[in-house]
């Protein structure tokens, strides 16, 4: 059983586990500053699932144990590639449920297999098809295997496990976090979350999502291509892609910059396609409602990249500041990566007494 007293003093952990670290969160009772805090490699060296479940479980509890958390209550985020994130069209039957339709279309869907999979939907609302109107669905679809997965994890970590939590709903919820006034809930935003295996993409309006896709590009593809091109190990390639980004540009040697930029050139323009395939299929979708801002985060989320993003869309881009409205130690590198864990630890339970 879950104790939400101690809801009113601190917020459920918010447990991030990426492909190589893990970062967890926890808020104070108001979400107004971080109370605890911590980053931890993984040992990604298993073999087996079981193993990596266990190796991964254990520096939870390591981490949880040494951080100083309390309570015990963890929300745990699913995302790719164990959530499938597609819009889907259906008609707009007034007398038939929503549900009927959107289980029919998944039936008819080669990808998705309902017997192995949890499916949820969100209605993105009624739009225009030729002489029709159609009803387009933001369809979730997470592998049960998966659910099962994180179960087993928290029972080995010995943590409790309140809610497994969507990807693109967390992320939302930070983002929503920093961007409170009238105007912000006004527009229509594009989020892009850039990891170290995929892209998120996720555009909505206000608090209302209209579309969300997966992209299968991160920071992984980058660092293989400079290991392609230049024959060196994925440390070297770590090393120079990274220290080329952070260093000041007035410190960068321009031979170097020049060499990884017509390296990773064309992987960047595939990508900005791929961007913008997204962006026109919600365009055409939503008629009337054009996409005014952009804002970036995740592991990719640099000044280099906000820079192509602003060239090639001619919008504003913003790099995600996840701390902008909460208060946290200085110790924290305050980097755009702690974006799904701070929207994990703001999940509010309906049984919660802080909303």
């Amino acid at each position: 059983m879950v104790n939400f007293s101690v809801f009113r003093r601190l917020s459920p952990i918010g447990l991030d586990i990426g492909p190589r670290s893990l970062r967890a969160v926890q808020l104070s009772g108001d979400r107004s500053s971080i109370v605890h805090a911590v980053e931890m490699e993984i040992d990604t060296s298993q073999d087996s699932s079981a193993d990596a479940i266990s190796s991964i479980a254990n520096t939870v509890r390591v981490a949880l144990r040494d951080g100083g958390f309390q309570g015990g209550s963890v929300v745990l985020s699913l995302g790719h590639p164990d959530l499938l994130l597609q819009n889907i069209r259906i008609s707009d039957t007034p007398d038939a449920p929503l549900a009927n339709g959107v289980l029919e279309e998944i039936a008819s869907r080669a990808n998705i297999s309902p017997e192995n999979v949890e499916i949820r939907w969100i209605d993105a609302g009624v739009v225009q098809q030729g002489e029709t109107q159609r009803r387009e669905v933001l369809l979730l679809a997470c592998r049960k295997a998966a659910v099962t997965e994180r179960i087993q994890l928290a029972e080995k970590a010995g943590i409790r496990l309140l809610a497994l939590d969507a990807e693109p709903a967390a992320v939302t919820r930070a983002v929503l976090r920093q961007y409170r006034r009238q105007t912000d809930q006004s527009q229509t935003m594009l989020f892009l979350r850039i990891g170290q295996r995929n892209t998120l993409v996720f555009i909505t309006r206000g608090d209302h999502p209209l579309f969300a896709k997966y992209l299968p590009f991160g920071g992984d593809d980058l660092d293989q291509a400079l290991v392609r091109q230049f024959q060196i190990p994925l440390e070297s390639a770590l090393v120079l892609r990274h220290g080329y980004g952070e260093r000041r540009r007035d410190q960068r040697d321009p031979e170097v910059v020049r060499t990884v930029q017509e390296c990773l050139h064309p992987l960047w323009n595939s990508w900005l396609e791929e961007i913008a395939r997204c962006a026109r299929y919600y365009q055409v979708t939503f008629r009337g409602q054009p996409i005014e801002r952009i804002i970036i985060s995740g592991s990719e989320a640099t000044v280099e990249l906000q820079e192509r993003l602003e060239k090639f869309f001619d919008l504003p881009v913003e790099i995600l500041d996840p701390f902008r409205a909460i208060r946290c130690p200085q110790e924290i590198d305050m980097s755009p990566q702690w974006d799904l864990a701070i929207g994990l630890a703001l999940y509010t339970n309906p049984g919660s007494a802080v909303a």
